[in-house]
């Protein structure tokens, strides 16, 4: 009974992470434009957004959250230990339940981290090509 609740236990793990990873991080709030009444407000709003885009595009670079792959470490934990409690519990076990699981977390990551490169790249590149008026 014990070995089953471990296993059982490192599963919803494993899961509870694939979701923890996949939950998207938190927006920055915009400004707000009901204030902006002359041309240099419009240009100290547009600096401050482009600021603010740059800043948030650099932040989701260098994101690491660690939840995911800390209920994957205690997964793999449980895992272990139910191995050591019964030696015939099957280390295929763990090769099918936190693997995949850990392979999705960091396909994810790759993917966003990807992503905010691209647009990072892409928005500096139409910033610095645009003419400074």
């Amino acid at each position: 009974m014990i070995v089953a609740s471990l296993v059982l236990g490192a599963v919803l793990l494993a899961i509870t992470g694939i979701v923890v990873s996949l939950i998207p991080p938190r927006r920055a709030f915009g400004l707000d434009d009901s204030e902006i009444r002359t041309a240099a407000q419009l240009d100290t709003a547009m600096a401050i957004q482009r600021s603010m885009r740059i800043a948030e595009l650099q932040r989701r670079m260098a994101d690491r959250r660690f939840w995911p792959c800390a209920l994957f470490g205690l997964a793999f934990l449980m895992q272990m230990t139910a191995l050591a409690v019964d030696r015939l519990a099957h280390p295929s076990i763990t090769a099918i339940t936190i693997l995949p699981a850990f392979f999705i977390v960091m396909t994810a990551r790759a993917a966003r981290l990807r992503d905010a490169q691209r647009q990072l790249g892409a928005y500096l590149k139409s910033e610095s090509s645009s003419p400074i008026a």
